[in-house]
């Protein structure tokens, strides 16, 4: 029998699509990263099970152990999911331009970012310490991502050398390396004392600091 509009009976109903299997296992996968994320952030730390992930996003203990195999598997994932979500709370790189500009745009906007933004530079940071340690299962992971940050950075810094906007006898890719780690420093500590420090002041002296830096 088919089911009419009650406010037309001649139009039948229509129904929402039923999602795929494949739909509904990647929005389980998401639901679990954002509750590690929840998690890691609260904690500041990774002192949480796999069954706390499932629990926080609402499915069986057992889910996260299924999807992700093992906790390195899961922070593995995460590390992923945090470069997604920082991307997402900035401008797209083709609108940031080239050279010094594009380098410039792209850390005043982690600077002066959302709580969002800054959150997720602190769990990131949590899992850069658990990285360092000898052995660890995320190096891999944490590697790649650094890798992709400074490489953005080296690259404009290098194409900024040529256009005459950054000084010469700058090495472009130990300054990349640099100045992502004074960011990360510079949010880091905004986020352990927030109430006490101004965070425009903060951000405004790491811009110029950086400028007197680069610019010939």
């Amino acid at each position: 029998m088919t089911q009419t509009s009650a406010d037309d009976p001649s139009m039948p109903v229509s129904r929402p699509a039923r999602r795929s299997q494949v739909e509904r296992r990647e929005e389980s996968r998401r639901l679990m990263l954002d509750a590690a994320f929840e998690l890691l952030t609260e904690h500041q730390g990774i002192g949480f099970t796999l069954s706390d992930v499932g629990e926080r996003a609402g499915y069986s203990r057992g889910l996260p152990s299924q999807t992700f195999g093992s906790k390195a598997g899961l922070l593995g994932a995460l590390t992923l999911h945090l470069l997604q979500m920082s991307v997402n709370e900035t401008s797209p790189i083709e609108d940031r331009g080239e050279g010094l500009d594009a380098v410039l745009i792209t850390v005043r906007q982690l600077l002066e970012g959302s709580d969002l933004q800054y959150r997720v530079t602190m769990a990131v940071q949590v899992l850069f310490a658990e990285a360092a340690v000898r052995g660890s299962p995320i190096r891999d992971e944490m590697t790649a991502l650094n890798r992709i940050a400074t490489g953005y950075l080296s690259k404009n810094l290098r194409i900024g050398q040529a256009r005459g906007e950054v000084r010469a006898g700058i090495d472009c890719r130990a300054q990349a390396m640099i100045t992502m780690a004074t960011v990360r420093g510079v949010m880091v500590q905004w986020l352990l004392d927030p109430e006490r420090i101004d965070r425009q002041a903060l951000c405004r002296e790491t811009m110029a600091s950086l400028e007197r830096t680069l610019r010939p």
